[in-house]
């Protein structure tokens, strides 16, 4: 499962957010993402979740996630964060068990 909130100050007009998974095994429909919105309230209890099946994943694999954020209000944001094992790490680290 991913989850995406934001922790602008106020709630973020007009935009999108946008989410693509570098993962061959990720069936298509879950690959990429994207969420609209008129007006997307600030923290975690606004979270936008989506379930993404990993199949065939196994822990040593990273698996770049893409984000991309526009709104009216704020600064476009795009930024990759990276899954390996069972944590977010720095795209030159090395997994230790």
């Amino acid at each position: 499962m991913l989850m995406f909130w934001h922790v602008h100050t106020g709630s973020l007009v007009n935009g999108r957010l946008v989410v693509n998974i570098d993962y061959p095994n990720v069936a298509r429909q879950h690959e990429f993402r994207v969420h609209a919105f008129d007006r997307w309230e600030p923290n975690e209890e606004h979270a936008v979740t989506w379930h993404t099946p990993l199949p065939g994943y196994k822990l040593d694999r990273r698996i770049p996630i893409h984000i991309h954020v526009e709104a009216e209000n704020a600064q476009t944001n795009e930024y990759t964060e990276v899954w390996q094992g069972t944590t977010w790490v720095k795209p030159d680290e090395e997994l230790t068990q």
